[in-house]
């Protein structure tokens, strides 16, 4: 059965909202784990966005080259898009040590561990969130086949 569109929608606010403050606050986590002061709610809400919105730029450049480079040299979607990824980290780090530079006012190696930090501990509770799904899934499953 297809959702209505008004419930994607919802849906769609409701996760953009909640991975924000998820991941704003994996970033007040990181700048606390550098023993820096992290700003307000809001200033951390707001670097998040334009950090990320820098990130996916990169990386949708870099998907866009390492494809067109990939096709020239056959390689197959799939390792293009891990070589994509992989080629994008730096430029990644590199962003976000700038962006960090001036508006949290600190040197560029403190912005790049932060950034490293933010990015670990999010993968770090993406994969508790996979194991919750699945271990519940599971459970559901073995109920549902005992009754």
């Amino acid at each position: 059965m297809l959702l209505p569109l008004y419930l994607w929608l919802i849906f769609g606010v409701v996760g953009g909202l909640l991975g924000l403050a998820l991941a704003t606050l994996l970033f007040r986590s990181a700048c606390d784990l550098t023993s820096i002061e992290p700003p307000g709610w809001l200033k951390s809400a707001g670097i998040v966005l334009v950090t990320s919105a820098v990130n996916v730029t990169v990386e949708i450049g870099v998907y866009w080259a390492v494809s067109f480079l990939g096709r020239a040299v056959s390689l197959s979607a799939d390792w293009s898009l891990v070589l994509a990824i992989v080629a994008a980290l730096p430029f990644n780090i590199l962003s976000a040590a700038v962006i960090y530079m001036f508006l949290i006012r600190v040197r560029f190696f403190k912005g790049a561990l932060i950034w490293i930090l933010q990015s670990l501990m999010g993968t770090l509770v993406s994969l508790i969130g996979v194991l919750l799904v699945i271990g519940v899934w599971t459970i559901a499953d073995s109920v549902r086949r005992l009754l």
